[in-house]
């Protein structure tokens, strides 16, 4: 698989940027960055695809400008917080 192939190169030292929408695939990573319209508006520890998934769904909830994202776990299932 692509995803083991990368995980090997990396764990060898090499560099890999991967950009994606799947939190399965994010989690494989050591760090995911959250980026919006070209902006970096979030950005947390990879490996539980869980809590990326969570955290996607709360900044889906806010469409603005990063300065107004809450911070992760601030935002309560229904969207409020």
């Amino acid at each position: 698989e692509v995803l083991d192939i990368l995980s090997e190169l990396n764990r060898q030292g090499q560099t890999i940027l991967m950009v994606t929408h799947s939190a399965d695939a994010a989690a494989r990573a050591n760090y995911v960055l959250f980026i919006r319209d070209g902006q970096l508006i979030d950005r947390m520890p990879g490996g539980d695809d869980k809590a990326i998934a969570q955290r996607l769904v709360e900044l889906r909830a806010y469409p603005t400008a990063p300065a107004t994202i809450p911070a992760p776990g601030s935002v309560t299932a229904a969207g409020s917080g």
